[in-house]
């Protein structure tokens, strides 16, 4: 009976959804434009400047040796998660949390419709709204390598877009599991937001080798790496154990109605 809403369900999330994602892939397609003009550049300020964050953000050498480090450094290491990222999170902890907080669950459990069905319809929109927005930089770099006869392995540019899509939607799925828990948005949000910080900053510091090299394998940022066999299976069960522990912490909850 619930069936003919989820649909609309579905499509109301994405509507919601829509002007931010469009802004959020502008972000990352302006930032890809910036960091491979900047890479050509050998001479100037931008250069020279760009090459600093870029040995910041990515801990290579500048200028690096080759533009697939440059990228790498300069995108992967954090711009594209951090923009991919919080897109994920900012629509994650609107979804259901929103829902309840809105008060509007009351009309979808009318239908009639289960929890589960509800929140797995609410699930989909943010796997839907990620797959536009990886889709959309795995064509803006497409296009550039093409374009600009970079010399880019594809491969290398569809695993590291699918590697950093799924870290997203990690984050998005821990946003998603506290607003499942709490009903309460912006809550879901900081915990989302938080949880990057926190996981980021144990990647960062945790030694590539020694005796606590295993706290690296602690973060989700490890599994980023496309030579890691099996990264994106970590990564999408991660995000399937938020979505678990949601379904069973909303099923079993009271909601605000």
């Amino acid at each position: 009976m619930g069936l003919p809403v989820l649909p609309d369900l579905l499509h109301s999330a994405v509507q919601r959804a829509r002007w931010p994602l469009l802004a959020w892939g502008l972000a990352l397609f302006f930032w890809t434009g910036h960091l491979l003009t900047s890479f050509h550049l050998s001479d100037g300020p931008l250069a020279q400047g760009m090459g600093q964050v870029v040995a910041f953000l990515g801990a290579v050498p500048t200028p690096p040796a080759a533009l697939e480090g440059w990228l790498w450094a300069g995108g992967f290491a954090l711009p594209y998660p951090l923009l991919t990222s919080s897109f994920a999170v900012w629509l994650a902890g609107g979804l259901l949390a929103g829902e309840e907080r809105r008060r509007t669950l009351t009309l979808l459990l009318a239908a009639p419709m289960p929890r589960s069905r509800l929140l797995l319809a609410q699930y989909a929109a943010l796997w839907l709204a990620m797959a536009v927005l990886g889709a959309w930089l795995a064509g803006v770099l497409l296009l550039a390598n093409l374009s600009l006869a970079l010399g880019l392995a594809p491969g290398f540019l569809l695993r590291a877009v699918g590697l950093n899509t799924l870290l997203a939607l990690v984050w998005g799925s821990a946003a998603f599991l506290t607003g499942a828990l709490t009903g309460r948005p912006n809550l879901s949000r900081w915990v989302g937001a938080g949880a990057f910080v926190l996981f980021y900053i144990l990647h960062r510091l945790s030694p590539a080798e020694g005796a606590l090299s295993f706290f690296s394998w602690l973060s989700p940022f490890h599994y980023t790496q496309t030579s890691l066999p099996g990264a994106g299976w970590v990564l999408a069960g991660l995000s399937g154990l938020c979505l678990a522990a949601a379904w069973v912490g909303f099923n079993r909850r009271d909601l605000e109605l």
